[in-house]
């Protein structure tokens, strides 16, 4: 069974943080037992996270690894990021060797295939619009009234490509702030395919 362990995420306006970090270690040592596939996925999108504690620390994103191509933007972002001025000279970099990148820019393509899945499921399921413009589906906010998405709407679109990148398992590791957001996540995806199974492991920042 080929498995892709998604480690959380880090925003490309901020560098690589000590929460990163974690959810890095816990996926690496999961693919070294089992040989799964790890994968960064970067928020290119979103200026910064919602953490007042984040820490921003050196990182070498070694891509030596990579299974396939990434983009002219996402090869400067990581140079980017291995460079981050906010650190000192003194930190020693982690070093992250990866199967897979992405960025969250990247996942936009799937918007029409996303709701086109929503939109042909049985009545009781398929999304709705309702409260202004906000969509809804299973009575989790997917679509803000700007028609902006929101973080489960990314989820999706993520969680799209990674089973038509013929992944039969995804492992999410991130931490436990996310639970909410992988839940809901979690029960919009059952509706479009009940069998495909989504893993999520949370830690505790530290």
């Amino acid at each position: 069974m080929r498995k892709i362990i998604e480690w959380g995420h880090f925003y490309a306006s901020e560098g690589f943080s000590t929460e990163s970090k974690q959810g890095w270690e816990i996926a690496d040592q999961m693919s070294q037992k089992n040989g799964n596939e790890s994968m960064v996925f970067i928020d290119d999108i979103h200026e910064k996270s919602f953490s007042e504690d984040l820490i921003i620390i050196p990182v070498h994103i070694d891509t030596s690894y990579l299974q396939w191509n990434i983009s002219d933007k996402a090869h400067h972002i990581i140079e980017e990021t291995n460079k981050n001025p906010q650190v000192t000279i003194d930190q020693v970099a982690t070093t992250i060797i990866p199967n897979h990148i992405l960025l969250e820019s990247e996942m936009t393509k799937y918007t029409e295939q996303a709701i086109e899945l929503l939109r042909n499921l049985p009545r009781r399921k398929k999304v709705r619009f309702r409260d202004g413009k906000w969509a809804f589906c299973s009575n989790i906010k997917i679509i803000h009234p700007d028609s902006t998405p929101t973080c489960v709407w990314y989820d999706l679109w993520l969680t799209l490509f990674k089973q038509q990148s013929w992944f039969d398992e995804v492992i999410n590791v991130l931490p436990s702030s996310y639970e909410e957001q992988q839940a809901s996540l979690k029960r919009i995806y059952k509706k479009i395919d009940p069998n495909f199974p989504i893993t999520q492991i949370y830690y505790n920042n530290k």
